[in-house]
C-alpha cells in the first residue's frame, strides 16, 4: 500500500520509528515540492539511517530505490551525508562531479579535463535536458571551488543538487551504454556526421603542411626555370630544385613518428525534432 505525500510528512516522531519510514520521508523532502520538513528533523532523521546503513539494518539499494535510483549508483548515500551533514559543500559538489566525469571516462572514453569539458565534447550523444543538468552541476562545482557563491543555501538545496547528480549519473550511464539518447520525450536531438583522424597536434600538423607547400612551389619554380631558361648562369637553381624536394618529403617522415591522437571533425550535423510530446520531461520526473 502507497503512502500519501502528506501524510509522510507527519510521521509519529519517536526512535523507534521504523528506519524505512524515515527514509521515506527523506525521500520525500528531497524529490518533492509536497510538504517541509525542518532542517534539525531532516539531519537526524538522515542521521539515523546512514547508521542503520552502517549497521546493515537498512540496505543502501532500498535507499536509492526510494529516490528512483539504480541500486548501484554511488550518489544515493551523499544525500543522506549532506542532509545529516556529514558532507561539506566542498564534498557535495567535487564527489558528485568526481562521479560523472568517471562515467564520460570509462563509458563513453571521454578526452580532457573537467566536466563541462566532457560534456561539450558528447554533447551531440545527449540528450538536451541532460546537458543542461551537467552543465548546472559543473556551474556550481565551480562556483563553490573558487568560491564565488554555489547558490544552495539550505540543506534541502544541496540535497537536491546532490539527487539531481545521482540522476545524471543513472541517465548518463543509460546513454553510454545504448550509445545513444534514452528519452524519447526530449524536445530535439542531433546527429553529427563526422571524421575521425589519427593525427599530430594541429599546431605541427599545420606547421608540416606549410612547409610541404612551400617545398613544392620552389621545386615546380625551379623544374620550370630548368627547361624554359639558360640555367648555367644560375647554378643555384639545381640547390633551390633539390631543397625544395627536401622541404617536401622531409616533413611528413617526421611527422609519421611524432605522437598522435584521435581527432574529430564535424562535417555534417542534423537536428531531429521530436513530432511527439512538445514538453521537454526534466530530471524530476
Amino acid at each position: 500500500m502507497s503512502t500519501s505525500a502528506e501524510s509522510v510528512f507527519t510521521p509519529t516522531e519517536n526512535q523507534t520509528a521504523p528506519v524505512a519510514d524515515w527514509a521515506q520521508t527523506l525521500a520525500y523532502y528531497v524529490t518533492s515540492d509536497v510538504g517541509k520538513m525542518s532542517d534539525t528533523t531532516a539531519t537526524k532523521r538522515a542521521s539515523v539511517v546512514l547508521d542503520a546503513m552502517d549497521s546493515s539494518e537498512y540496505a543502501v539499494n532500498d535507499w536509492n530505490e526510494k529516490l528512483g535510483l539504480t541500486a548501484g549508483n554511488p550518489l544515493g548515500t551523499l544525500v543522506l551525508r549532506v542532509l545529516s551533514e556529514r558532507a561539506s559543500e566542498n564534498d557535495l559538489v567535487l564527489e558528485a562531479s568526481k562521479a560523472l566525469e568517471s562515467v564520460f571516462r570509462e563509458k563513453l572514453n571521454a578526452d580532457g579535463k573537467g566536466l563541462h569539458t566532457y560534456v561539450s565534447n558528447h554533447e551531440h550523444q545527449l540528450p538536451e535536458q541532460l546537458v543542461s543538468a551537467l552543465r548546472w552541476i559543473a556551474t556550481v562545482r565551480n562556483a563553490v571551488v573558487h568560491g564565488d557563491g554555489s547558490g544552495l543555501k539550505t540543506i534541502h538545496d544541496k540535497a537536491q543538487y546532490a539527487v539531481q547528480a545521482a540522476r545524471c549519473w543513472d541517465w548518463l550511464g543509460r546513454v553510454a551504454n545504448s550509445n545513444s539518447p534514452v528519452n524519447d520525450d526530449v524536445l530535439s536531438q542531433k546527429r553529427r556526421i563526422s571524421l575521425k583522424i589519427e593525427m599530430v597536434n594541429p599546431k605541427i600538423a599545420f606547421i608540416i603542411w606549410l612547409t610541404m607547400i612551400g617545398g613544392a612551389l620552389t621545386a615546380i619554380l625551379s623544374w620550370s626555370y630548368l627547361f624554359t631558361r639558360d640555367w648555367s648562369n644560375h647554378p643555384n637553381v639545381v640547390d633551390d630544385f633539390w631543397l625544395g624536394v627536401v622541404l617536401f618529403v622531409v616533413p611528413p617522415i617526421i611527422g609519421f613518428f611524432l605522437p598522435k591522437k584521435e581527432r574529430e571533425f564535424p562535417l555534417l550535423e542534423i537536428k531531429k525534432r521530436n513530432p511527439g510530446k512538445q514538453n521537454k520531461q526534466t530530471l524530476n520526473s
